[in-house]
């Protein structure tokens, strides 16, 4: 299920519906990949689901009265432990003494916290170290086989006329479709940086196609797709200066590299998000000098099935 179809609720009071959806309607539009990726409630502080096998060499011819030679099934589960991502907001009560609308202050601060927290929260999915209290982000979880190198040196995706130029065009989309070839079915999203989809809506257009849709609370997005496939800008990290998909990776000689994802997501199975009840708001009032807002979210990401998720890399611009 989507994040905006949690419950939200822990049943330990102080909760406040009204700011609860107004976080969720800000971390979605700050985060497009909130509005796509799959969410499911567990119970406890972890999960295991059995992960997806990869039987090889099935298939066979029998005649009649012989048998088949048996693949064996193996336990291969997949386990990951749920995180508490969040923060707290305080608003000086000053602010009312002094004629101000402590209110409206209120809840500008808490839509700004719940953005950063987005920002945050995309950035531990993505790029979090499975150290600590880190999630285990999908640049660590996407198998070795499942990552593609479009050139072994990496290769700059230019504009222009030039052959060379329109070798890196004709190849880049060729590698995006190798890529969604790549999953154990058809994509949810791409992800990358939006530098890279501007570069190739310029000289890919045939394959872009900007769709208008709405959003669970009913606001319109307009949404970039590559074959159909939604296009998720990848964005900053909360600090709004760190690229969560940056251009430093290494590939070959080339250490200027970024990368695209090609992700597949299901309730509970391919590439997931396990939760309780999904994103908290606490409403604590008036605590000392301030009144105190909680936003949380106990989340974790597995990788169900290692063909849920692949990697283009070695992706350069000028």
């Amino acid at each position: 299920m989507l994040l905006t179809q949690l419950s939200g609720s822990d049943g330990q009071g102080s909760e406040n519906p009204g700011m609860r959806s107004a976080a969720l309607l800000n971390m979605t539009q700050e985060v497009p990949y909130l509005n796509l990726a799959q969410f499911y409630p567990v119970s406890g502080n972890a999960d295991s689901l059995r992960k997806g096998d990869s039987i090889t060499g099935a298939g066979e011819n029998r005649a009649i009265g012989s048998g088949y030679t048996a693949h064996v099934s193996q336990n291969n589960d997949v386990t990951a432990t749920l995180r508490v991502i969040g923060d707290r907001l305080q608003t000086d009560q000053a602010i009312e003494r002094r004629g101000g609308n402590v209110a409206s202050k209120r809840a500008q601060d808490f839509n700004t916290l719940a953005r950063s927290i987005a920002r945050h929260l995309f950035n531990q999915i993505m790029n979090g170290d499975n150290t600590g209290q880190n999630l285990n982000g999908l640049k660590n979880l996407v198998p070795a086989g499942q990552k593609l190198d479009i050139a072994p040196n990496g290769l700059i995706i230019s504009y222009g006329n030039s052959d060379t130029a329109k070798k890196s065009q004709q190849l880049i989309v060729a590698k995006i479709e190798e890529l969604l070839g790549k999953l154990n079915g058809p994509a949810t999203m791409l992800i990358m940086d939006l530098q890279l989809i501007q570069r190739l809506r310029a000289i890919a257009r045939d394959h872009f196609v900007v769709a208008s849709v709405t959003d669970a609370f009913g606001q319109p997005w307009q949404m970039q797709t590559f074959g159909g496939i939604p296009i998720i800008p990848s964005g900053f990290a909360a600090d709004g200066s760190t690229r969560i998909i940056p251009f430093t990776e290494t590939v070959g000689s080339s250490n200027d590299c970024g990368s695209i994802y090609a992700v597949r997501c299901g309730e509970g199975e391919n590439w997931t998000h396990p939760t309780n009840v999904g994103v908290t708001v606490k409403d604590h009032g008036l605590v000392g000098t301030n009144y105190e807002t909680t936003l949380e979210l106990d989340v974790a990401n597995m990788l169900q099935n290692d063909f849920a998720v692949a990697k283009l890399q070695g992706l350069r611009i000028d």
